[in-house]
């Protein structure tokens, strides 16, 4: 992810969304984890200074 940020210190105005999945396993031993990531977000920014 790249942001692109003014050098004056305000902010773009604009909306970011991002979605992530993924699945994580893992065994140590007899017990063994599986854990589902699904993260969908949004942000929006609005111009300060």
């Amino acid at each position: 992810m790249t942001l692109d940020t003014p050098i004056d210190g305000s902010s773009h105005e604009g909306v970011m969304k991002m979605k992530v999945k993924g699945t994580v396993k893992f065994k140590q031993g007899a017990v063994e984890n599986e854990s589902i990531i699904d993260l969908t977000g949004e942000g929006t920014t609005n111009p300060v200074k």
